[in-house]
């Protein structure tokens, strides 16, 4: 009896180290960044025109479970690409500020190849007269497959990662895109 149960605590210790424990997602993993060149092509009324307000919606990871995505990392991350891309600004000359919450991050609970689905909504609002200038939920999804990493752990923290970068990238485009004109 006591042999068996010897077993099987020690093929519990061996699973645990061969699937490992759930780590958070990596902010570094998540900071998306531009070449100089795309950098420079900015519409100049947004260049350094942003600085973040509050980020939440994010969720502390247990070991015992899911890799997930917590407030600190995702607001480092955002905080960097946002940078990276040249649309952060300074506290006195940031025009807009943005609010992002991370509404839902769909995981999936097995298979060879993970997908991972992040809605944000993302608010900018005109720092001079508070008016909203963007309000979007951004959903963005990337697959980790089994190339990527063989534990299933590791696959679902590097699809956690993929999409929230994913995701603020889609949000950087957009603001790229829908630059509001500078009046002449």
């Amino acid at each position: 009896m006591i042999v068996l149960l010897n077993l099987k605590i020690s093929s519990l210790f061996l699973l645990l180290f061969v699937i490992g424990c759930a780590s958070p997602a990596d902010m570094n993993s998540m900071v998306v960044s531009k070449s100089p060149s795309e950098r420079i092509n900015l519409p100049p009324e947004i260049k350094g025109a942003f600085t973040i307000n509050r980020v939440g919606g994010g969720e502390e990871t247990n070991p015992l479970w899911t890799s997930e995505v917590d407030n600190t990392s995702f607001r480092g991350a955002f905080e960097r690409s946002l940078d990276a891309t040249g649309l952060l600004g300074g506290i006195n000359t940031a025009k807009y500020s943005i609010e992002a919450d991370l509404k839902n991050i769909e995981q999936p609970l097995f298979g060879l190849d993970f997908t991972v689905t992040s809605t944000v909504n993302y608010v900018v609002r005109n720092l001079k007269n508070k008016d909203v200038w963007f309000d979007k939920n951004i959903t963005s999804s990337f697959t980790a497959t089994i190339s990527d990493a063989f534990a299933g752990i590791t696959r679902l923290k590097l699809a956690n990662e993929g999409s929230i970068r994913e995701n603020i990238s889609t949000f950087i485009d957009e603001m790229i895109q829908q630059a509001p004109k500078q009046k002449q």
